[in-house]
């Protein structure tokens, strides 16, 4: 077996750990379904799996660590769950991640610099979490980001730098942490920017010129507290 499809259904319980004795599986999908109890580390036995979406479920408990094991994996979806507990660093074992879809669970703790290391990554979403400490510079390093998610969380401290080397972004949302000070000037090189929210947070957007023009160049999309230094 190649492809195991079973989305959108009335499904409830547990996912087997059996699953994990598919040695040949690529694809797994169980989204938008009412399985519910903890994701099955034996998933990680899936060395050939490339996507693994288990979204819209009532899935809980720890992010197992092994679910990151395969090299082969671009896709991997859980939002829309209760899962708890930390990012662990072991996402970082996952090097062909495109898409990651981590938002709407109770994930606590710092984000992993590990979520750095993705030099494939478009899209990254860690929405509405319980998150902390501050954003890691790492981030700055998906050169191919499009989509940045961080909203609703409790992240702290000013900006990282870093962030300004993501000239492919579009989309940027930090609103609702507890983020503080300037936009760093590096921001200024984020030129592909169609969406940007800062309200709610402490941020604030330096009065000169050339972020006033910046902000102008972003458009509509652009959302953000009205204060400034």
């Amino acid at each position: 077996m190649k492809v195991l499809d079973l989305a959108r259904n009335d499904l409830t319980g547990p996912i087997p750990w059996q699953l994990g004795d598919l040695a040949n599986l690529t694809h797994l999908s169980l989204f938008d379904n009412r399985l519910s109890g903890s994701i099955p580390p034996e998933l990680g036995n899936l060395s050939d799996l490339v996507v693994l979406d288990m979204h819209s479920n009532r899935l809980e408990g720890a992010l197992p660590p092994e679910v990151f094991n395969s090299e082969q994996l671009t896709f991997f979806s859980i939002f829309y769950n209760h899962v708890s507990g930390p990012i662990p660093p072991e996402v970082g074992n996952a090097v062909s991640l495109r898409r990651l879809h981590f938002d709407a669970n109770r994930l606590s703790g710092p984000i992993p610099p590990q979520l750095g290391t993705f030099d494939q990554m478009v899209y990254l979403s860690l929405l509405a979490n319980n998150l902390t400490g501050r954003i890691p510079p790492q981030l700055g390093d998906l050169s191919n980001l499009v989509y940045l998610a961080l909203q609703g969380n409790s992240l702290s401290g000013p900006l990282p730098p870093e962030l300004g080397n993501l000239t492919t972004l579009d989309y940027l949302s930090l609103s609702h942490n507890g983020l503080v000070g300037p936009l760093p000037d590096a921001f200024l090189a984020l030129k592909n920017l169609v969406n940007f929210e800062i309200r709610s947070t402490r941020l604030c957007v330096p009065a000169d010129p050339a972020f006033q023009a910046w902000l102008e160049g972003i458009g509509p999309g652009a959302v953000v507290t009205g204060n400034y230094p």
